[in-house]
């Protein structure tokens, strides 16, 4: 029997930033932006928080309903999988990110701006993009501040 693996990842957290919409092709648009989720834990008897950042990317007309509706600091609830891109920085070097491709993104602030019950998914597979023109893009994002909303 063929080992059987499940890429799904459910997320409730803050946009920490304006969500960008890009071209990669004459048919096909993404929007990307990265999503703040709280984290705590006790360590010696102290409670810890934390940020960890998640970038999020929404394709088609899921990334335009995003980038039109969703603005830094709005509440969302994403699903999606886990995809890897490997791309080249100005210097030569090979990198690889990790983010969350957006299959159903329900916005939390206010239910209602995009109709119905807020929720979106994306109808059609997202393509496969070709070559991630990022160069010069970090490994992580780092707010401009402790807390981005």
């Amino acid at each position: 029997m063929p080992n059987r693996s499940i890429n799904r990842n459910t997320f409730i957290g803050n946009l920490g930033d304006t969500p960008e919409l890009t071209r990669v092709s004459e048919n096909s648009v993404v929007c990307n932006f990265p999503l703040a989720l709280d984290d705590s834990y006790e360590k010696n008897g102290e409670t810890v928080e934390q940020t960890v950042w998640v970038e999020i990317e929404a394709w088609g007309k899921l990334g335009e309903i995003c980038e039109q509706y969703l603005d830094r600091g709005s509440q969302v609830y994403i699903e999606g999988k886990l995809v890897s891109s490997t791309w080249e920085d100005e210097h030569g070097q090979t990198r690889k990110d990790l983010s969350v491709r957006a299959q159903e993104v329900q916005f939390l602030d206010s239910p209602g701006d995009a109709g119905g019950d807020g929720a979106m998914r994306q109808s059609d597979p997202a393509p496969e993009p070709t070559s991630q023109a990022s160069g010069g893009q970090d490994d992580t994002f780092e707010p401009d501040d402790d807390l981005p909303f």
